[in-house]
């Protein structure tokens, strides 16, 4: 599946903003961003074909995976326990994605 990607990783500089986001295979991007994804600022994002976003942020332990909804001005996310865990929450991502894909989902205001 294809996706449009968006990061940040701070070790290496590297920098892809949503404006300018990449295309690519979803388990490519599991395969090479995701397992590079460090606290505190790194984040990755992939937004599918009906725009919407899935997005991940690393913290000292474990991982924050959320939706957001600028209308609601918050997200429906949740914390995901292992690197393992949350990538493989991304390999199994459907073509769109929607707040009830996610049973773990709480709405948090920004």
């Amino acid at each position: 599946m294809q996706v449009t990607v968006f990061y940040f990783q701070s070790a290496t500089g590297k920098n892809v903003s949503s404006d300018d986001g990449l295309v690519m295979d979803i388990d490519d991007v599991c395969d090479q961003l995701l397992p590079e994804i460090r606290p505190p600022d790194d984040f990755l994002g992939v937004v599918d074909v009906a725009g919407t976003t899935v997005q991940v942020a690393a913290n000292e332990t474990d991982f924050w995976v959320e939706i957001p909804v600028p209308a609601k001005k918050g997200s429906y996310g949740m914390t995901v326990g292992s690197r393992a865990e949350m990538i493989e929450l991304f390999r199994g991502l459907p073509e769109t994605f929607s707040v009830e894909d996610f049973a773990g989902f709480a709405f948090k205001s920004w």
